[in-house]
C-alpha cells in the first residue's frame, strides 16, 4: 500500500508538471509571435525613417539647387542691367524713341481692345537733352555732345 501511495503521489506530481510544461510552451509560443510582430514593426519603422532621411536629403539638395538657380538668375539680371546701362550710355538719343514706341504700342493695344484713351500730352525734350529714368532731372545734366559716327548703328529693340 505504501508503494501504491508513493506511485499515486508521483503520478499526480508528473501530471501537474506536464500541465505546467504545456502552459509554459503556450506562453513561449505567444512570446515568439509577439517577438515576430515586434520585429516586423521595427523593420517598418526603420523603413519609414530611412524614407524620411532620403526625403530630407532630397529637400536639402533641392534647396541647394534652388539657391544656385536663384544666384544664377541674380547674376543674369545684373548682367542684363549692366548691358541696359551700357546701351543707354551709348545710345542716349534712342531712349526717347523707345519711350515713344512703347507709348504707341500701348495705344495700339488699347485700340484693339476697344478702349482708346486720349493720347497723353508728351512733348519731346529739346535736342541734346537726355531723358533718363531714376537719375537727376535732365535740366541738371550737361548738354550731350554729339558723337562722331563711324558706321550705321545697329538698332536692337
Amino acid at each position: 500500500m505504501e508503494y501504491d501511495q508513493v506511485g499515486q503521489a508521483t503520478r499526480e506530481e508528473l501530471i501537474r508538471q506536464k500541465e505546467q510544461l504545456r502552459a509554459t510552451e503556450t506562453r513561449l509560443d505567444d512570446i515568439n509571435a509577439t517577438l515576430k510582430q515586434s520585429e516586423l514593426r521595427a523593420e517598418a519603422i526603420r523603413n519609414i525613417l530611412s524614407g524620411i532621411r532620403a526625403h530630407m536629403a532630397r529637400g536639402r539638395q533641392a534647396h541647394q539647387q534652388a539657391a544656385a538657380e536663384a544666384a544664377a538668375q541674380a547674376q543674369a539680371a545684373a548682367r542684363a542691367q549692366q548691358r541696359q546701362a551700357a546701351a543707354q550710355a551709348r545710345l542716349p538719343g534712342q531712349l526717347q524713341t523707345v519711350a515713344m514706341r512703347q507709348q504707341q504700342m500701348r495705344q495700339m493695344q488699347m485700340q484693339q481692345r476697344g478702349m482708346m484713351l486720349a493720347p497723353a500730352a508728351v512733348t519731346p525734350p529739346p535736342p541734346g537733352v537726355v531723358v533718363r529714368r531714376g537719375g537727376p532731372p535732365a535740366s541738371m545734366l550737361p548738354p550731350a555732345q554729339p558723337r562722331p559716327r563711324a558706321a550705321a548703328p545697329n538698332k536692337k529693340l
